[in-house]
């Protein structure tokens, strides 16, 4: 399967998403699962390749650059998803945009996934505000933030599962064999260290981005529960931080 059929095949499956706005924590999970699964195919594909061929294939490497305002958890939520891509990403403060680098192909999953994700946290953060008690003592914004937080922090959790499973070669429910599982784990390390190459060829002085602080316990613990299908439910660091542009 080409690198575009894979593109459409997972910007119809979030459409679909979208449109019957069914998009909860379950509906996500599969969603995410089902697009590491045609890209871990398409990835062993890859690796039957030439060099030149899978440049042909998933394009150029690419730097993508979406504005996404000042808050840190869609950064963060942008981060974890080009992570799954095998893509880097790094964050403008002073233009409040969001960079994702990696082959072009990769990219452009990344950045549909990502914007799905933060358009169905936006969504439920209104409805979990609605179901708080005691508003008086609760600052909204803070509480919207929190939940953010708390949902990136779902998110992150997702991520490495999928990302820890893939190494063992367990794709969706799929077992592949040990053979297949070294080829595709050689293929996602090469890919990275690609990105990552690019990023440091284009941006040699980085710095860690500043934390956006939870300090609404209420919306913290309601972004995580919004979230809850998507993680580890391990104990994580209430800071969201994603690297940063000097």
């Amino acid at each position: 399967m080409s690198s575009e059929a894979v593109i459409r095949k997972i910007s119809a499956l979030l459409a679909r998403a979208d449109q019957s706005q069914n998009d909860n924590e379950h509906e996500r999970e599969i969603a995410l699962r089902q697009a590491n699964y045609l890209l871990a195919k398409h990835g062993l594909d890859l690796a039957t390749l030439t060099k030149e061929q899978r440049d042909a294939r998933q394009g150029p490497m690419f730097e993508s650059d979406d504005v996404i305002g000042r808050a840190i958890w869609k950064a963060a939520i942008y981060s974890s998803i080009a992570k799954l891509h095998n893509c880097t990403c790094i964050r403008s403060p002073q233009n409040q945009s969001i960079h994702v680098l990696g082959r072009k192909a990769m990219v452009e999953v990344a950045r549909s996934i990502a914007e799905w994700v933060i358009r169905s946290i936006e969504r439920e953060m209104p409805i979990a505000w609605d179901a708080v008690e005691g508003k008086a003592s609760i600052n909204r914004r803070s509480f919207h933030t929190s939940f953010g937080n708390g949902a990136s922090g779902a998110v992150s959790d997702t991520v490495d599962r999928i990302l820890a499973e893939r190494k063992k070669g367990r794709i969706g429910d799929e077992q592949l064999s040990r053979s297949q599982a070294l080829v595709l784990s050689n293929q996602d390390k090469r890919a990275l260290q690609e990105s990552e190459d690019y990023l440091k060829k284009l941006y040699p002085h980085l710095r860690s981005g500043s934390g956006s602080y939870s300090g609404s316990d209420e919306g913290y613990a309601a972004g995580r529960t919004f979230g809850s299908s998507l993680s580890l439910n391990n104990q994580i660091n209430r800071k969201a931080k994603v690297l940063e542009i000097r």
